[in-house]
């Protein structure tokens, strides 16, 4: 059991000073539309595919492409 959670830090963000590359985002699972090619190819229903998707991600990341 987990004591006084609310003070936790889950996370740190470390910034360079300075930007010297450019930034890669990928979400390989993130996608959620299936190909008719696709579909026919795998066993799983459209309901598992579903399921595998890291969903939302593509929302969350929408800004960076700005």
């Amino acid at each position: 059991m987990l004591a006084n959670v609310s003070n936790a830090h889950w996370f740190e963000i470390l910034a360079p000073a300075a930007w010297t590359a450019p930034v890669v985002f990928n979400s390989p699972h993130s996608g959620h539309t299936y190909p008719q090619q696709l579909l026919a190819q795998t066993r799983l229903s459209p309901q598992a595919l579903r399921k595998s998707e890291d969903c939302y991600i593509d929302e969350l990341f929408e800004s960076c492409v700005d």
